[in-house]
């Protein structure tokens, strides 16, 4: 078995913990508990949570020149 799917399995049970936390999230939200905020420029998000080897830092570059 390879380590990237031992590392699946055993994050699999915190799958439903990470939903109820989005879902509670989500909810405050849509109920005004939490705010939005607008900045005074233009945001571009590159990336994700992959860290690492997945080209964010020159695309970023790129984008910036």
């Amino acid at each position: 078995m390879k380590t990237l799917d031992i590392a699946r399995l055993l994050a699999l049970p915190l799958a439903p913990l990470y939903w109820a936390a989005m879902a509670v999230r989500n909810a405050l939200f849509d109920l005004g508990a939490l705010k939005t905020r607008r900045v005074g420029a233009p945001v571009i998000s590159i990336g994700n949570l992959t860290t690492g080897g997945s080209g964010k830092t020159p695309l970023t570059i790129y984008v910036l020149d």
